[in-house]
């Protein structure tokens, strides 16, 4: 409520602002310029595919990617209750927005960073068997010199769709945003400490690995986080998705 000269004055607050609760039929645009309809009170966001009033503060048809998957649990809820962090142009899943700092309202005065859930930001998964690692490596240079084995680094969604299918496929993805995947056949094994040891070498810096698992190929690529040496958690598997989306990828979420 607020109290202006006139009398007292109702607003609705939320993510897009506010608005008077009384329509007012000269506006057609609210709050940054997103299309207002007047006779139902709301933004039409995402190319019109979802309508969210300001007034209840939150959208007012369910997001058909929620729950659990990239809409998030609240099928209702808008980028995820982060608005100053996220954006959501198609209406069903957020994304990270570009800024790099934002200045804060008043009390805080700090600049606040994105959310981007950046591999830095993850713990480094130790290699719980560094014993094994010469002779891992060793195996893993002789099938890839006999062609049996190769890898990967992968730069977009054409390299995960040119993984054979006839293949095992496992994957390391590193703090520096390096994307490995080492791909073998069934009568053999390459060790996910082999393939960060081997990306070394070969790209340079620092393997620190924040995720590791299998990508299994089909409808679309799916990442599981399971390895012996590095013990992933399922929520480890978050900056590997994430990254891959970031390259276009359309990866499934099981």
């Amino acid at each position: 409520m607020n109290i202006v000269a006139s009398g007292v004055g109702w607003q609705a607050y939320g993510p897009y602002g506010y608005r008077n609760t009384r329509a007012l039929p000269t506006e057609s645009l609210g709050f940054n310029g997103e299309f207002f309809f007047i006779s139902m009170g709301c933004y039409a966001l995402g190319n019109s595919h979802r309508l969210y009033s300001p007034g209840l503060m939150r959208f007012i048809s369910a997001d058909t990617l929620s729950p659990f998957y990239r809409g998030g649990s609240n099928c209702y809820a808008y980028c995820l209750n982060d608005p100053i962090n996220s954006r959501d142009p198609g209406g069903k899943s957020r994304l990270k927005t570009a800024a790099i700092k934002i200045q804060a309202v008043n009390r805080f005065k700090r600049p606040i960073r994105p959310r981007a859930e950046v591999a830095s930001q993850w713990k480094t998964l130790p290699n719980l068997q560094p014993e094994e690692l010469p002779l891992e490596r060793w195996e893993a240079e002789q099938l890839i010199a006999s062609g049996e084995a190769h890898m990967t680094l992968v730069k977009g969604p054409g390299s995960l769709e040119r993984l054979p299918d006839t293949l095992t496929h496992k994957f390391v993805f590193t703090r520096d945003n390096n994307f490995l995947v080492g791909s073998f056949p069934a009568t053999a094994n390459i060790s996910h400490a082999a393939i960060a040891d081997l990306g070394q070498s070969v790209i340079g810096g620092r393997m620190e690995v924040v995720s590791a698992g299998y990508v299994t190929k089909g409808e679309g690529p799916t990442l599981t986080p399971i390895s012996g040496h590095y013990r992933p958690s399922n929520e480890q598997l978050k900056p590997a998705n994430d990254y891959l989306e970031s390259l276009g990828a359309n990866i499934r979420h099981g």
